[in-house]
């Protein structure tokens, strides 16, 4: 397996991967693109709002980042990483980041069907830790549900995963439908 920065260069990659075998298997999800996070309400309500448009959009400007996993050739994984400041939805559901913090967020992962239960998203979460690190972050922020065992609410990572690489509970929240922990590894 490889992992890629995403980057505009990548963009042929990333839109065929969440616009194919990324939502194989659920359907009402293949519109999402990992676009949630990037704005404050639901984007995909305006009229003629175009998901894989804005995707491309984002993309090419360097807004919409992460990792991208390969297995000879083809994209099998996908982890949503950026700056906490990138998501415009973070800061009013989990807060901005503290003063004079830098802060790495993972709001999604996307493994494909056929390629589950492999270790792909603890490799691109190493990844998005390892290079934070490099960068001068702080620390790295998770998001996963808390309490639940069906596959579909993991798509921000099961929290036992982040446990595995680190993270500690920091904060148990009210997603509306679910509670989600915030999790958080120090980096420094």
């Amino acid at each position: 397996m490889e992992i890629k920065k995403l980057s505009p260069e990548l963009a042929d990659d990333y839109i065929g991967y969440m616009g194919g075998e990324a939502f194989a298997d659920n359907a009402d999800w293949a519109n999402c693109y990992c676009l949630e996070s990037h704005f404050e309400s639901r984007w995909d309500d305006e009229p003629g709002f175009n998901s894989r448009d804005k995707a491309w959009e984002l993309v090419l400007a360097g807004k919409l980042t992460g990792y991208l996993a390969y297995r000879n050739g083809k994209v099998i994984g996908w982890v949503n990483a950026n700056d906490k400041t990138a998501f415009c939805r973070l800061k009013e559901e989990w807060g901005a980041p503290e003063p004079g913090k830098k802060v790495k967020s993972i709001v999604c992962f996307v493994v494909a069907p056929s390629q589950r239960e492999q270790g792909i998203a603890s490799a691109l979460l190493e990844r998005v830790c390892s290079d934070a690190e490099r960068d001068g972050y702080d620390y790295v922020e998770g998001y996963p549900a808390a309490g639940v065992t069906f596959d579909t609410r993991h798509y921000r990572g099961p929290a036992s995963m982040y446990e595995k690489q680190g993270f500690t509970a920091q904060k148990e929240i009210d997603g509306g439908h679910f509670r989600e922990l915030i999790m958080r590894k120090y980096l420094r």
